[in-house]
């Protein structure tokens, strides 16, 4: 996926203090996001409970039937795909799963400027807000289209 660049960008902050400065534009926190951004909040959570009892036959039919009527979903879905180099659309959900901010993002001790807008299609507008929580000790700027 395309903002998974972003990802790469605060995690090497979080690991490379050689680098004095980071752009991101989107700020990519959960691979889950752009997925959660995709589905209804209900589909979303039946979806989660299906993961955990690791019904892959039937979230790769509800994946492929989604993702027939909804472009963003197979457009994801397809670049996912290619990216991660999974088969299908469960083992590219369980392998996007992995790749979270969640223990990184505090180690990030860089001058950092967060672009972000508020119908962005794949990142969520609250990962902004609990971004930059999680940068206010260091040197931070935030541009942000509210529109």
């Amino acid at each position: 996926m395309a903002f998974r660049g972003d990802y790469f960008v605060l995690r090497s902050a979080a690991f490379e203090t050689r680098i004095k400065r980071r752009t991101c534009l989107d700020i990519f926190y959960s691979g889950n996001d752009a997925l959660q951004l995709q589905i209804r909040p209900p589909e979303y959570l039946f979806l989660r409970m299906a993961l955990f009892l690791k019904q892959k036959k039937f979230i790769n039919w509800v994946i492929t039937y989604r993702a027939q009527n909804n472009v963003d979903l197979k457009w994801m879905l397809q670049h996912g795909l290619d990216i991660t180099r999974e088969k299908n659309g469960y083992d590219f959900i369980k392998n996007i799963a992995h790749h979270h901010l969640r223990s990184t993002l505090p180690l990030v001790t860089q001058e950092c400027l967060l672009l972000a807008g508020s119908k962005d299609r794949y990142v969520p507008q609250k990962r902004l807000e609990e971004n930059t929580a999680f940068l206010t000790s260091r040197s931070l700027n935030v541009a942000h289209n509210k529109k």
